[in-house]
């Protein structure tokens, strides 16, 4: 991938780096149903692989929680791993594991050569999107610094979470969503979370979590 940008915004070590660009349009989750469930699969099968714990987050938890599907209108599937800078998660890995199930990578943001961002999209132009939470950042919070600013989440949300299962757009998935997962909306996307909107606008807008 060919560097993008550095970003004025600043991470532990120093400036976010943002690399790539897909230049491919990717396709929204309710369109095509049985398309986005296998992105859904082939992702986490990728990271069960290399058996790092991860959690459904963002938009795609908040489809699963208030409505049992995916948003029609959203553009890629979220999950969160939660690493720290004092053992990091192997990335590598993980790059290696979602090349083997069919994606390959079009964005990453690094804190140096720590990861904040991997975004990656397969065949069917399906995004699955995975961010990095620190927990040696700030006490009480983890931590992903972006280009935009840091997402802090408070650490009750991520910490000891259990796998569960819940049902989206009709098949079941036995997988990690957020503990208190109506509070966990609440926080993200504040206290309308139970409200659908019709449409997909700049991510950054719903970041209740986001310090610019």
């Amino acid at each position: 991938m060919n560097l993008q940008f550095v970003s004025k915004k600043v991470g532990k070590l120093g400036n976010i780096v943002v690399q790539g660009t897909s230049g491919r349009e990717s396709v929204e989750l309710g369109k095509d149903i049985e398309v986005s469930h296998a992105a859904f699969v082939s992702g986490m099968e990728a990271l069960n692989q290399i058996k790092q714990p991860f959690y459904i987050s963002a938009g795609t938890a908040l489809g699963i929680i208030r409505d049992n599907r995916f948003i029609a209108h959203d553009q890629d599937i979220d999950v969160e791993i939660v690493s720290s800078y004092k053992n990091p998660v192997n990335h590598e890995a993980i790059i290696k594991s979602f090349y083997e199930h069919g994606f390959i990578l079009v964005r990453t943001m690094h804190d140096e050569s720590f990861p904040q961002q991997l975004a990656f999209i397969n065949n069917d132009d399906v995004i699955f999107d995975i961010w990095f939470v620190y927990t040696d950042v700030e006490e009480g919070y983890g931590v992903t610094f972006s280009d935009l600013g840091r997402m802090k989440t408070p650490v009750k949300f991520i910490r000891d979470m259990k796998k569960s299962s819940w049902i989206v757009d009709g098949k079941e998935y036995i997988v990690r969503l957020p503990n208190k997962p109506e509070e966990y909306c609440e926080m993200r996307y504040g206290s309308d979370w139970r409200t659908p909107k019709k449409y997909k606008g700049p991510w950054q807008d719903d970041a209740g979590n986001l310090e610019l």
